[in-house]
């Protein structure tokens, strides 16, 4: 089985991040898996919807890819899941998303769910995404941790600046356990990969979702049952002339 991961970094810039995702992710997948990391160059770093936008283009592109050379699943490893509908419309292999995995697995160990960002700038982006997900009555609320990629990253290879990423990280989880959060997750899977360390993590009672450890075993699973979308809604496949023409785009530019 062979699963493509679309982070939304740049392996060159922020390489302490993909080789330590690399070798998580190879230690929680079944033997057999193989499971390649890309990233974007720019990344995702000036936060903001129009860089959510460009980076969606990009990962659409990476899923055709993909798909076109013989990987059985694709993933898109970033919480925001910019791109996960369009390319799950074009190509005919399992698409799961970091946050959409995430955000409707909580329901099975919980009732309501917090989420945990890196900035504010995303209050408004995740309750979208649970309004999309049909769980906005589950989200309880977002917290976040003020925490810029670059210092999470930096973490990787600082035991004490993950220890204060994850004093930051339960602070703002309490206030929303209080509230009546039974799950609490990072809403990225930066701290999601810094906290894989911790076992049976919880915060105040509530329990701490993996995203990252649970969106790879999804796909897995995905893949093992044959699973595809429905094709006569809002998943249905793009014809060809519409895969023709958005690769010309990327290839040559609008």
């Amino acid at each position: 089985m062979r699963i493509y991961y679309q982070s939304f970094l740049d392996p060159e810039v922020h390489g302490p991040y993909f080789e330590r995702l690399r070798a998580y992710l190879e230690s929680v997948a079944d033997p057999g898996t193989e499971i390649e990391v890309g990233g974007h160059h720019p990344p995702d770093q000036a936060l903001s919807r129009l860089t959510e936008f460009r980076c969606s283009i990009l990962t659409v592109g990476r899923a055709i890819d993909a798909t076109e050379r013989g990987f059985d699943a694709v993933i898109v490893g970033h919480f925001q899941d910019s791109g996960l509908y369009e390319a799950r419309s074009a190509v005919d292999i399992p698409v799961l998303g970091l946050g959409e995995s995430s955000m409707l697995y909580a329901g099975q160990l919980g009732r309501g769910f917090g989420l945990i960002t890196i900035d504010e700038v995303f209050y408004a982006w995740h309750h979208e995404q649970a309004d999309r997900y049909g769980l906005s009555d589950r989200l309880v609320g977002v917290g976040s941790m003020q925490a810029p990629p670059d210092v999470l990253v930096a973490a990787m290879d600082d035991e004490d600046a993950y220890i204060e990423l994850r004093t930051a990280f339960e602070d703002a989880a309490r206030p929303i356990v209080a509230a009546g959060a039974e799950v609490v997750m990072s809403a990225g899977g930066l701290f999601g990969l810094l906290a894989a360390r911790e076992e049976n993590y919880t915060v105040d009672g509530a329990v701490v979702l993996n995203p990252v450890a649970l969106v790879v075993k999804l796909a897995e699973v995905a893949v093992k049952l044959g699973l595809r979308p429905c094709r006569t809604g809002a998943f249905a496949l793009a014809p060809p002339q519409a895969l023709d023409e958005f690769k010309t785009v990327l290839r040559e530019g609008a």
